[in-house]
């Protein structure tokens, strides 16, 4: 069995150019999957790399753009 990739709220702020707040909230708004790991007080959020791409995909727009002649 092969474990998939696991990120810290740091490295997804980071990465996204987010407060580590922002991606608080996005977690306990449910727009942004994750895990708690731990018990109790010292439970950390993990996002794996799936959810993160998942929340990507959702949250991008494509945008056409159309050139005139």
């Amino acid at each position: 069995m092969e474990l998939e990739q696991v990120y810290r709220v740091k490295e997804i702020g980071k990465a996204l150019s987010l407060t580590e707040r922002s991606v608080y909230k996005l977690l306990s708004s449910g727009r942004l999957k994750g895990v708690k790991v731990g018990e109790g007080s010292n439970a950390r959020w993990r996002i794996r790399a799936s959810d993160l791409n998942d929340f990507l995909t959702a949250s991008t727009k494509v945008v056409e753009l159309k050139v005139s002649k």
